[in-house]
């Protein structure tokens, strides 16, 4: 199983994801995608979500503003390796430091309105996230 954590991130009606620009081991080209990425040894979840959050978008939040949503989401993905079990823990980012941009070369970080998300090819349900997100966001601020 490989563990994997990334963050939610609102903007008035807008949810902050990532565009996969090249085809990975496990992400197809122009797939779209909450910012994530792998739980290395010695992290913990939420440290893997602000990691991923700087490093794909350079936006920071602090390890007290990311709220865990309930429960993993999960998919089977084709790794160099093989077929393995993939989890996502998710994370609602309550407060958020600094400007979106292009960090890293295999994802562009876009704002994208959230009756728009249904159009997007996805890896995951995130429409049941953000609306999750959305209603965790209501309650916790």
């Amino acid at each position: 199983m490989v563990r994997t954590a990334g963050v939610i991130v609102f903007d008035g009606d807008k949810v902050l994801l990532v565009r996969h620009e090249e085809e990975s081991r496990q992400v197809p080209t122009g797939c779209y995608s909450f910012p994530a990425g792998k739980v290395e040894d010695g992290e913990g979840e939420a440290e893997t979500a602000a990691r991923e959050l700087m490093e794909e978008t350079g936006v920071e939040v602090r390890i007290s503003d990311l709220v865990r949503l309930s429960g993993d989401r999960g998919a089977w993905l084709d790794f160099k390796t093989g077929r393995d079990y993939c989890t996502f823990a998710l994370f609602l980012a309550k407060k958020t430091k600094g400007v979106v941009s292009k960090k890293e070369d295999k994802v562009t970080p876009v704002w994208i309105s959230m009756d728009k998300v249904a159009d997007l090819k996805t890896m995951i349900d995130i429409e049941s996230a953000i609306k999750e997100a959305l209603e965790l966001q209501k309650t916790s601020t």
